[in-house]
Protein backbone atom coordinates (compact mmCIF):
# COMPACT_ATOMS: atom_id res chain seq x y z
CA UNK A 1 0.00 0.00 0.00
CA UNK A 2 1.14 3.46 -0.73
CA UNK A 3 -0.54 5.67 1.89
CA UNK A 4 1.58 8.59 0.99
CA UNK A 5 1.06 8.43 -3.04
CA UNK A 6 -3.41 8.64 -2.10
CA UNK A 7 -2.86 11.25 0.46
CA UNK A 8 -0.11 13.15 -2.34
CA UNK A 9 -3.45 12.93 -4.60
CA UNK A 10 -6.28 13.83 -2.17
CA UNK A 11 -4.22 16.56 -1.03
CA UNK A 12 -3.87 17.98 -4.01
CA UNK A 13 -7.28 17.70 -5.40
CA UNK A 14 -8.80 19.51 -2.58
CA UNK A 15 -5.65 22.53 -2.74
CA UNK A 16 -4.51 21.87 0.45
CA UNK A 17 -0.51 22.36 0.64
CA UNK A 18 1.42 20.40 3.29
CA UNK A 19 2.03 23.23 5.57
CA UNK A 20 -1.68 23.61 5.65
CA UNK A 21 -1.92 19.39 6.29
CA UNK A 22 0.72 19.39 8.57
CA UNK A 23 -1.25 22.14 10.98
CA UNK A 24 -4.09 20.18 10.54
CA UNK A 25 -2.92 17.03 11.86
CA UNK A 26 -0.79 18.98 14.41
CA UNK A 27 2.52 17.04 12.65
CA UNK A 28 5.43 18.78 11.11
CA UNK A 29 5.50 19.78 7.58
CA UNK A 30 8.82 17.39 7.13
CA UNK A 31 6.71 14.55 8.52
CA UNK A 32 3.82 14.86 6.11
CA UNK A 33 6.65 15.17 3.50
CA UNK A 34 8.03 12.07 4.54
CA UNK A 35 4.57 10.36 4.78
CA UNK A 36 3.84 11.08 0.29
CA UNK A 37 7.62 10.38 -0.15
CA UNK A 38 6.94 7.05 1.37
CA UNK A 39 9.96 7.17 3.65
CA UNK A 40 7.49 7.46 6.94
CA UNK A 41 4.47 5.04 7.14
CA UNK A 42 1.86 6.90 9.37
CA UNK A 43 -0.47 5.64 12.13
CA UNK A 44 -3.49 4.40 11.34
CA UNK A 45 -5.10 7.38 13.67
CA UNK A 46 -2.80 10.21 11.23
CA UNK A 47 -4.47 8.40 8.58
CA UNK A 48 -7.77 8.85 10.31
CA UNK A 49 -7.32 12.54 10.94
CA UNK A 50 -5.46 12.61 7.26
CA UNK A 51 -8.75 11.06 5.42
CA UNK A 52 -11.00 13.63 7.39
CA UNK A 53 -8.62 16.33 6.24
CA UNK A 54 -9.06 15.88 2.85
CA UNK A 55 -12.47 14.74 3.01
CA UNK A 56 -12.12 10.91 2.44
CA UNK A 57 -13.60 8.13 4.29
CA UNK A 58 -10.43 6.33 5.44
CA UNK A 59 -11.29 3.15 3.88
CA UNK A 60 -11.93 5.14 0.45
CA UNK A 61 -8.13 6.50 0.89
CA UNK A 62 -7.06 2.79 2.16
CA UNK A 63 -8.59 1.34 -1.40
CA UNK A 64 -6.96 4.40 -3.71
CA UNK A 65 -3.48 3.47 -1.42
CA UNK A 66 -3.79 -0.16 -2.91
CA UNK A 67 -1.26 -1.37 -5.64
CA UNK A 68 -2.20 -3.88 -8.33
CA UNK A 69 -0.67 -6.62 -7.09
CA UNK A 70 -2.81 -6.21 -3.64
CA UNK A 71 -6.18 -6.07 -5.53
CA UNK A 72 -5.43 -9.94 -7.18
CA UNK A 73 -8.48 -11.78 -7.24
CA UNK A 74 -10.54 -8.90 -8.81
CA UNK A 75 -12.04 -9.37 -11.90
CA UNK A 76 -12.62 -6.75 -14.54
CA UNK A 77 -16.07 -5.49 -13.21
CA UNK A 78 -15.34 -5.20 -9.85
CA UNK A 79 -12.29 -3.08 -10.92
CA UNK A 80 -15.29 -0.89 -12.95
CA UNK A 81 -16.81 -0.90 -10.19
CA UNK A 82 -14.09 0.23 -7.68
CA UNK A 83 -12.87 2.95 -9.67
CA UNK A 84 -16.40 4.36 -10.15
CA UNK A 85 -16.61 4.47 -6.59
CA UNK A 86 -13.65 6.11 -5.84
CA UNK A 87 -14.01 9.00 -8.74
CA UNK A 88 -17.47 9.56 -7.18
CA UNK A 89 -15.68 9.82 -3.40
CA UNK A 90 -12.99 11.69 -4.91
CA UNK A 91 -15.56 14.26 -6.95
CA UNK A 92 -17.83 14.47 -4.05
CA UNK A 93 -15.29 15.72 -1.51
CA UNK A 94 -14.32 18.28 -4.34
CA UNK A 95 -16.75 19.28 -7.26
CA UNK A 96 -14.48 21.77 -8.49
CA UNK A 97 -12.90 18.79 -9.96
CA UNK A 98 -15.52 17.11 -11.25
CA UNK A 99 -15.06 15.83 -14.35
CA UNK A 100 -11.14 15.30 -14.39
CA UNK A 101 -9.72 12.13 -15.17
Amino acid sequence: MNFGRALRQARERQGISQRQLASTLNVSHSYVSHIEAGRRQPSIAVLARAADAVGLPLAVLALSAADDSELRGIDENQADRLAGLLRECFERSNPDTAGRK
